[in-house]
């Protein structure tokens, strides 16, 4: 009886070697490997740009509703602009032509902004009846409250006074002559604030120094990214790195920061110039 032997396949047949095996799963698994990393690159380029999206959001939200209330806001005789009359929480408070919310008979708003230590930028209003003998320097600071912040993950805020196309003033600086006072027309400035001398009708009107616009500077950053800076320590460096008599050296300040790379793309600083009355 003959036995049959299979044949034994060669190299040359078409078959593969181990050799050949190994090599080309070496080659794959390099190949997957480099695909991975340059996915892993595109999600955390997404990502930061997810973070930097949202602080972005929240600081133009603030600074679009500034905008509205100080470019219709009340000044001359008897109303006033008012800024803080030293370092604190308060920002600035004004009577604004923004309309009250439907079911208020007044016609005006007055509307005060302010920070918490939670980061956030709160703007505080109410109804307002007009009438010329009142004195309406006052009314902006007693605004009604409201518990819903209008911005979070606001690192630092700075506000500065505008008198020409050079100068410029923190708002929490002394009164001056030439663009704050503690007395406006015999009123005199209520508590933690002084009245802006604008370029509107009223005291002051003959000064050429006067307020002609207020830069708003925000340093803005998202909840990951907050959460972050709170996890390794780090909220006390960035906010060592603010100088707030500086807020145009922000950006090289955050740079230059002890703080992850890409916490620092995603904090961002945002300005804006609001031309007032």
């Amino acid at each position: 009886m003959r036995t049959f032997t299979p044949p034994i396949r060669s190299a040359a047949s078409g078959g593969f070697t181990l050799i050949e095996v190994l090599v080309a799963a070496a080659v794959l698994g390099l190949v997957m490997a480099l695909v991975l990393q340059i996915v892993n690159g595109v999600l955390q380029s997404t990502d930061g740009q997810n973070h930097q999206m949202a602080s972005l959001t929240a600081g133009r939200r603030a600074l679009d509703a500034m905008t509205a209330d100080l470019q219709k806001a009340v000044v001359g005789e008897n109303a006033a602009i008012l800024v803080p009359s030293g370092p604190g929480t308060n920002l600035f408070a004004v009577i604004t032509q923004r309309r009250a919310p439907a079911n208020q008979p007044a016609r005006f708003l007055a509307v005060r902004y302010f920070t918490n230590a939670r980061n956030e930028i709160y703007r505080a209003y109410g109804p307002v009846a007009f009438v010329g003998a009142t004195d309406l320097l006052g009314a902006a600071t007693t605004a009604g409250t409201t518990n819903v912040p209008l911005a979070t993950g606001i690192l630092a805020v700075a506000v500065r006074a505008q008198a020409d196309g050079t100068n410029s003033y923190a708002v929490t600086d002394p009164p001056s002559a030439n663009w704050s006072t503690n007395t406006y027309n015999t009123f005199a400035a209520p508590g933690d604030y002084k009245a802006l001398l604008t370029t509107g009708p009223g005291f002051g009107a003959g000064l050429s120094n006067r307020t002609r616009a207020l830069e708003i500077w925000m340093v803005a950053a998202d909840g990951q990214t907050l959460a972050l800076l709170t996890n390794l320590a780090k909220m006390s460096v960035v906010s060592s790195a603010l100088n707030p008599a500086k807020p145009a050296g922000w950006r090289a300040a955050i740079d230059a920061a002890d703080i992850p790379p890409h916490a620092k793309s995603a904090i961002r600083v945002l300005s804006k110039t609001i031309p007032v009355p």
